[in-house]
């Protein structure tokens, strides 16, 4: 299955926060999916980081790069579908 994660969908997985339901934990973690970050949640990760809203523990670039591919997450420009949910209740941790 092909997985598009929204901006939260993707800073939740990444941070394990638990505001990210256990079934999208798990539909990201599963290798046979494909995990693909949207090049508009690239663009929304640097503005709020260089508007102060979103701290990062680096340069914006390099963590987004360093996070996608230490997750095995692709960057796409294209429509992928379906989109990983983040309205769902949240799973304990």
């Amino acid at each position: 299955m092909k997985l598009l994660l929204d901006t939260h969908a993707f800073l939740w997985y990444i941070s394990n926060d638990a505001r990210l339901p256990e079934h999208a934990y798990d539909a990201i973690r599963d290798k046979s999916n494909e995990v693909y970050l949207s090049v508009v949640s690239v663009w929304e990760i640097l503005v709020k980081n260089q508007i102060g809203k979103l701290a990062l523990p680096a340069p914006a670039d390099e963590f987004i790069e360093s996070s996608r591919s230490a997750h095995r997450i692709v960057t796409s420009s294209g429509s992928v579908a379906p989109v990983v949910a983040t309205d769902a209740p949240s799973r304990s941790v």
